[in-house]
Parts: structure tokens; sequence; C-alpha cells
């Protein structure tokens, strides 16, 4: 062979194979620089990865971000209304900050810059905190982030506000990411709470009264605090503080159950902390307006003194 072809050919190999290792290995992605299908971004202290998956009995690819230790648990995923079929999925960012997921037969566009806006030095990072942000030449902003973007899972860091497009939305089945009928989010109307609804009719709420979750159960530990934020008595907004990331983590399952997990010891599987509702009585409305749950008796509900029920079999 050609001495001059052979070292051509050797430094295009040794460019890919660079590359290939960067977007392997690395928790960036730089301009110009595409993630494959089959290729991984890893937070720093490889807590967690954003690559493309399928749920189990799910031939569908996701781009999404998962937990590194347990990577059937994902937090987050890009386009769970528009799966990609086949293994030919790309993320790419632009030179121009835009954020680009592609295969043969889709193109899904994640951010893209205003048109009077000028991006410079656009980086996108995996965070140990498992968000996925978008960054310019100014230090401490983001463009993007999939924080803002939540799909069931609310990790600690990530803000649940009243602005609609901060809440939780289930998978419609276990193996099917697609937005299910559930969701879990801050409402005010009348008092304020966090509501999970199905549709539109509410199952399960935890009332803010007096800068604090009423009945909402304490488990002694940091990891569990919730910090809210209130303007004229109204809820605004709730996060969990970062203590330990990719140790705990909140998920609206598609029963509509909302489950607090914690990863046990061995960093390789989780605990059930905490589901709500805990009982049929903590189902929203489950007695009427004029009745009493009570778990341990059967039927559960009884009339208040001076009502009774509709029927005999209620």
């Amino acid at each position: 062979m050609d001495q001059q072809l052979f070292t051509k050919l050797l430094f295009c190999f040794l460019t890919i194979f660079k590359l290939c290792i960067a977007a392997q290995s690395d928790h960036t992605l730089s301009p110009n620089q595409t993630l494959v299908d089959g290729q991984l971004l890893i937070s720093s202290s490889k807590i967690f990865e954003l690559g493309f998956s399928s749920p189990a009995n799910n031939t569908r690819r996701f781009l999404v971000i998962r937990y590194r230790n347990t990577p059937d648990v994902f937090v987050w995923l890009a386009n769970r209304e528009t799966p990609l079929t086949g293994r030919q999925g790309r993320l790419t960012l632009t030179n121009n900050g835009s954020l680009i997921l592609t295969s043969p037969h889709l193109t899904t566009t994640l951010w893209i810059p205003s048109s009077d806006a000028t991006v410079s030095s656009p980086t996108l990072q995996l965070l140990d905190s498992g968000n996925l942000v978008l960054t310019g030449d100014k230090q401490g902003t983001y463009l993007w982030q999939s924080f803002d973007y939540p799909c069931n899972t609310r990790l600690p860091g990530m803000t649940m506000t009243v602005d609609r497009a901060k809440y939780l939305t289930s998978w419609r089945s276990s193996n099917d990411p697609f937005p299910g009928e559930y969701s879990y989010g801050i409402s005010n109307e009348g008092l304020s709470q966090i509501v999970v609804a199905k549709g539109k009719k509410k199952t399960y709420r935890t009332v803010f009264w007096n800068n604090e979750f009423v009945g909402f159960p304490n488990l002694g530990e940091r990891a569990w605090m919730t910090e809210a934020t209130s303007r004229k008595g109204r809820l605004v907004s709730v996060t969990n503080p970062i203590d330990d990331p990719g140790i705990t983590r909140i998920t609206l399952n598609p029963g509509g159950m909302v489950e607090r997990f914690m990863m046990n010891e061995r960093r390789d599987g989780w605990t059930s902390m905490l589901a709500s509702p805990r009982d049929s009585c903590e189902v929203y409305g489950k007695c009427g307006g004029n009745g009493i749950c009570k778990v341990y008796m059967t039927p559960i509900c009884e009339c208040l003194k001076g009502f009774r029920p509709r029927a005999e079999t209620e």
C-alpha cells in the first residue's frame, strides 16, 4: 500500500476512533458533534448516562437519561411521543447551538436559538444531578435544560412550578412512555395543593397551608425535605434539595400512584419508601362530601350524622 495513502487512512481511523471514545465516555457534546445509537454521554461521577434505549418489551428507541447502575430506570426521555424505529438515531449539537434528534424517517428539534440570538461556544453537558443542560459562553446560564421538560420522574434539584409545563405525567403503561392518563403538579384552585389528577378528575392531593404541607409524611431524612415557594399565600414552586445525587427519586406510575424511591446501599437497586395514596381513604373524594372514610371498616365509607347513603351498597 502506498505510504501516503496508508498515513491518510490511519489518520482518519484515529480521528473517528477518538470521536467515538469521547462520545462514549465524556459528559459533554461539543458543536458539530453527534451522539449515535450505541454511544453514551456519562455524567462526571458516573451516576447518570444519556443514550438511546428501549423499555422492556418495547422495540422502539428513545433518547433517555437513566441511572448507570440501574439502566432500566429512565428518568427522562427526549422523544417519548415520537419514538424511533431501528438503531439509526442521532443527536447532533450544531455550531449555532441547535439540538436536533434525527433518524432516517424523523427529525425532531429539541431546541433552536431565536433568529436574533447568537450562541457562542455551545456545549451540551450531562450533570450529576441528572439534568441535561445546554450552555453558551455565559457562565452559569442554561440556554436549555431537560429539568424544564419533566416526564414521570422528579429528581432532587428539579423544580415543579405552577407553569403547566412543569408537572409530571405518567407513562401510558410500564413499557410505553407515551404520556398516560395521570398528571402530578401544583394547583391553586381553592387551596394551594399538589394534585394527582386523572384527566381533569382529582384523585389525590396534599394541601399547602401556613407554609407547610398538611398531612405530608415526614420520613426523617434530609433527602425527602421539600422546599416550597409561595407568593401571597399561593404555592409557586416545589423542589427537593440536592444532597446526595442519584440517591432518591419521585415517580408517578401508570396507575396514578406517586412513589418515593431510595437507592440501596449496594447502589444496584431501589427501595420504595412511600407510595401515595397510601390506602383507599387517601383517594380524593372517596366517600363524597358528606362521608367519612374508615379504612378498617367494611364498607369503608359511612355518612356524617344526619345523612344517609343514596344506596345501601355505598
